[in-house]
């Protein structure tokens, strides 16, 4: 914290810090000093902490102390891509891909990925993150170069087909609602069809 006089401290995922940690930041906020072995120490720190976390609803892994809660003058609340643009958008500038993905086949996964986030199947206590959307394509560039090593092709270029490996690949990377156990796979397969059959029907409309 002294080091970072003048400048911004970033913490990601505070929750999981230990409570007896989040209170030695108590004073650094709003006292500006801190305490080492017992001694206090009032320096004249000028630092700005940033700090990330999940909602509390969302992970039971721990939660903010409400005094550091109370210390921090803003919070800013994320949400997922609004539009179908913003989503692809998004993976495409994420991903790291080893293939080439075509622009329609990186769309059916946007539309497959919202189409989880609103199905009562999968849990939306846990959400499904933009990082699956992320993992989806990659998982689509990977089928792709390993058919293009199979194969021979000079080229790897994902194709439809490649889409079937994304179920089985990212199914742990979901928590499914009470009830839908042994009937996991066949939710995503259907909403990766209809999701598929969506990108196709706006592609021939002349929409996305």
């Amino acid at each position: 914290m002294p080091r970072a006089h003048r400048g911004i401290v970033t913490i990601n995922e505070l929750p999981d810090l230990a409570e007896r940690i989040q209170v030695a930041l108590l004073n650094v906020m709003e006292e500006r000093d801190i305490q080492v072995r017992g001694y206090t120490l009032r320096l004249p720190l000028d630092v700005l902490l940033v700090a990330s976390a999940n909602p509390e609803d969302y992970t039971n892994r721990g939660r903010i102390i409400t005094p550091l809660k109370d210390r921090f003058g803003a919070e800013v609340r994320t949400h997922y891509p609004l539009e179908l643009s913003d989503e692809i958008a998004l993976v495409q500038q994420e991903a790291g891909l080893v293939a080439d993905v075509p622009r329609h086949l990186v769309e059916v996964v946007a539309r497959f990925t919202r189409s989880l986030r609103e199905s009562s199947a999968v849990d939306q206590g846990s959400g499904v993150s933009a990082r699956f959307a992320v993992a989806a394509a990659e998982t689509v560039a990977a089928a792709a170069l390993r058919r293009a090593a199979i194969t021979g092709e000079e080229r790897a270029v994902a194709r439809p087909i490649d889409l079937e490996s994304v179920p089985s690949v990212l199914r742990g990377k979901l928590e499914f609602a009470s009830g839908e156990e042994g009937r996991e796979m066949e939710h995503l397969e259907h909403l990766l069809r209809r999701a598929t059959a969506d990108t196709a029907r706006a592609g021939c409309a002349g929409s996305t």
